[in-house]
């Protein structure tokens, strides 16, 4: 039908118009009645907007604590860090103290001992060396007195003025009739009278002479009684300490021991045990091991030698050639790299180190007491300096491939030189290599970075569980260690000792890793693990994109510290630690 038809929807021009003004108002009626409709917050779709507005804030809300959880995990770590410095200076304050007091002890004379190597120490029995070596552990000296040797001379007694002479009286004017003097008054102390001028007047009659009044007499004065001074106390003589020797075990007992040692690091010790002995006290046993950490920049520390002994524990430094103050983040030390520490021999040009070396071991034939050092540990890393290459490829702090075993031999050779590998048992202990760059997990990798059986003592490892976590861990030690100790047993038959050990309470598995590690230590397959070293400290770091806090202490949580508490005194394990009561 066309519109020449006579249109059903409009007979002319005009209904058109109506129709189409019609039809446009009631769209628009409907378009009003749908928009308030969708904007009434009853609707579905207000409810929706409203809930998409509320999770965009919520999101908001959610970053903002975020970044301001982060600001002050980052104020944290900021912290810790200014925390550790002023813990490393009070170390340093009380190493020179307890080198002052060895120093006077060795002054005032304190009997010699002779220190006897023998069989290993037993943890009851407190270390003590001779005089006259850094290693003695003295009495307190006596406070020096602060009295003035003068107090007790008499002060001087101050002279009295003398006293003006006495003015003449004046001469008495004569009278017609001159009439006796007077007679004068007693007094206590009659003083005698002036003697007058004569005068050039007639001389006057005689006067009747006064009757002398006799002096009282003044009743005498009984002294007083002074009671007789109590005789000063006297200081009993100082009795020397009775000085009683340990038995120190020779290097051959210590890197072959009849029993496992246990160890902890902590924050100061050996320089201050009260973190230690807290911990300690909390496993209830007394640990035989402690770690504690050293750098090129410093000298050898005896006290840390002698303060371990002095409790019958094994010391062992992480002996890092680069400054102690240096983070772990801090890969380059242009002053550290291991070409200048090695030299060249070839050419006659020594080792940029070899003073000090020779000096560090001199100090430490000295100290004359063994210690077990852990040498540029971890080095098939890629975070250290002195390790050789990245996992590309890359040098790491200008050092070359084959570098890091020459400057171990070079550094032990200069203490075979000095007489001190004697007394240094030689640990090398890399990273486990589960999260190592596929480079540095192979076995020949590993097995290019070590110096050689006559040049180490003790291998070892540093292992941890922490995030992130691949989804194949069962949270277990065997996990965790075993492919690495299959790749020492391959290199070396040398006793091994898991030299820093922790695990992370992030995932709430350590009480079950802990429980794991003892059962793992029990099984014979393990009996050439000699020792374990657990690090017992909360660390701040990024994990996972992310500041967090891993707690790797034994008592993190209750259930971690009944599985240390289990752990350690079991008979398997072969720890053999003198129980702690509890207090």
């Amino acid at each position: 039908m066309s519109k020449s038809d006579n249109s059903w929807w409009a007979s002319s021009t005009g209904s058109a118009r109506r129709t189409a003004v019609g039809a446009t108002l009631i769209g628009l009626a409907l378009a009003g009645v749908s928009y308030f409709v969708w904007m009434s917050p009853a609707s579905p779709a207000s409810q929706v907007r409203a809930g998409i507005e509320t999770v965009v804030e919520e999101t908001g809300a959610v970053n903002s604590m975020t970044d301001e959880r982060n600001r002050l995990l980052s104020r944290t770590v900021e912290l810790q860090s200014k925390v550790d410095d002023r813990n490393g200076q009070l170390a340093r304050l009380t190493s020179a103290y307890e080198s002052s007091k060895r120093k006077l002890a060795e002054i005032q004379g304190i009997p010699p001992v002779t220190i006897r190597i023998s069989t290993p120490p037993t943890a009851s029995a407190p270390f003590v060396k001779a005089p006259g070596s850094s290693t003695t552990t003295p009495s307190k000296p006596s406070k020096p007195s602060t009295t003035d040797p003068t107090a007790d001379d008499p002060k001087p007694t101050t002279t009295p003025k003398p006293s003006s002479t006495p003015k003449p009286s004046a001469t008495p004017k004569p009278s017609s009739t001159p009439k006796p003097s007077a007679t004068p008054k007693p007094s206590a102390t009659p003083k005698p009278s002036a003697t007058p001028k004569p005068s050039a007047s007639p001389t006057p009659e005689p006067t009747t002479a006064p009757v002398p009044t006799p002096e009282p007499t003044t009743p005498p004065v009984t002294p007083p009684v002074v009671p007789t001074p109590a005789p000063e106390p006297t200081t009993p003589p100082v009795t020397p300490p009775v000085v009683v020797p340990v038995v120190v075990p020779t290097k051959a007992e210590i890197v072959n021991p009849t029993s496992r040692y246990f160890g902890l690091y902590t924050a100061q010790a050996p320089f201050n045990w009260a973190t230690y002995d807290d911990a300690a006290t909390k496993i209830g046993a007394e640990p035989s091991l402690v770690g504690y950490f050293g750098g090129w920049d410093e000298a050898f520390r005896a006290n840390a030698v002698t303060r371990a002994w002095d409790r019958g524990t094994l010391p062992m430094l992480t002996w890092e050639s680069r400054p102690i103050g240096s983070p772990n983040s801090q890969i380059d030390e242009p002053d550290y790299q291991l070409p200048d520490i090695l030299g060249d021999a070839a050419s006659g040009i020594p080792g940029s180190y070899d003073a000090y070396l020779h000096q560090y071991a001199k100090d430490i034939v000295a100290t004359g007491l063994p210690l077990a050092i852990r040498f540029d540990h971890e080095m098939n890393g890629v975070w250290y300096p002195w390790s050789e290459t990245k996992g590309n490829g890359d040098p790491i702090n200008g050092n070359r491939v084959g570098d890091y075993v020459k400057v171990w031999q070079h550094v032990h050779d200069i203490f075979e030189q000095e007489g001190a590998n004697n007394l240094v048992i030689w640990t090398w202990a890399p990273n486990i290599v589960n999260k190592l760059p596929a480079a540095n997990k192979t076995p020949e990798f590993l097995a290019a970075l070590y110096p050689g059986d006559d040049y180490v003592d003790w291998v070892g490892l540093s292992g941890y569980l922490r995030p992130e976590y691949e989804p194949d861990n069962p949270f277990e030690f065997d996990y965790t260690f075993d492919r690495s100790l299959d790749a020492l047993r391959a290199i070396t038959s040398k006793p091994i000792v898991l030299a820093e050990v922790g695990a992370s309470e992030i995932g709430g598995k350590k009480a079950q890793w802990v429980e794991s590690m003892f059962d793992s230590l029990a099984d014979p397959k393990n009996n050439d693990i000699v020792g374990v070293a657990w690090f017992n400290l909360a660390v701040t770091s990024y994990i996972e994109g992310e500041l967090g806090t891993n707690d790797w202490r034994v008592d993190s949580r209750p259930e971690t510290l009944a599985a240390f508490k289990i752990g350690v005194v079991r008979p398997d394990e072969n720890f053999n630690l003198t129980p702690i009561p509890a207090p």
